[in-house]
């Protein structure tokens, strides 16, 4: 894929580069900088990539929601414990939720998938990238930091009827 004439927004210490091309070879960017039809060596740009004319758009990296609720198969929250720690979003990620395809459309890439705040202590997090029409099994990024969904405040407090039910009852908790 070459993207051609772009005002590419670099987010480096090039910051934003006027009249730039942008080239990605099997979905990793290779190259960046003006005029790479020109700039590379002969063959660097496959003879049958797709080219974007791209004059008077911008292009800017992938967005990343750190908090996202998003393709969460059967809801977000265990309400019945105080503590569900033993849950794992990445077991309900649904990865046909037209969500993600309306994400993806608005320049997010990738996603922190949390539990809900029905407890103060809730479920396994799943960082992923946004794969449309690939199986859930895919989304997760392997190596991404592990987390935890920990709730203190007012959602914690809402479901009457279980420990804690006040947010003293989520500090001492």
């Amino acid at each position: 894929l070459l993207i051609h004439d772009a005002t590419i927004w670099t987010v480096a210490k090039d910051g934003i580069l006027e009249h730039a091309d942008l080239l990605a070879v099997d979905g990793k960017i290779v190259a960046v900088g003006r005029d790479l039809r020109a700039a590379l060596p002969s063959g660097t740009i496959p003879a049958d990539a797709m080219v974007v004319e791209a004059a008077g758009m911008h292009l800017t990296p992938g967005l990343i929601d750190c908090h996202s609720h998003t393709g969460i198969d059967g809801g977000v929250n265990e309400w019945t414990l105080n503590s569900s720690a033993q849950v794992r979003i990445r077991d309900a990620i649904d990865p046909d939720d037209v969500g993600w395809y309306r994400e993806l459309a608005g320049g997010l890439t990738a996603a922190n998938l949390l539990h809900g705040s029905a407890n103060p202590i809730g479920g396994q997090n799943a960082v992923v990238k946004i794969r449309w029409g690939r199986p859930a099994r895919e989304f997760p990024i392997a190596d991404a930091p592990a987390g935890i969904k920990f709730a203190l405040g007012e959602n914690v407090v809402r479901r009457k009827g279980r420990y804690p039910g006040s947010r003293l009852g989520v500090e001492a908790f």
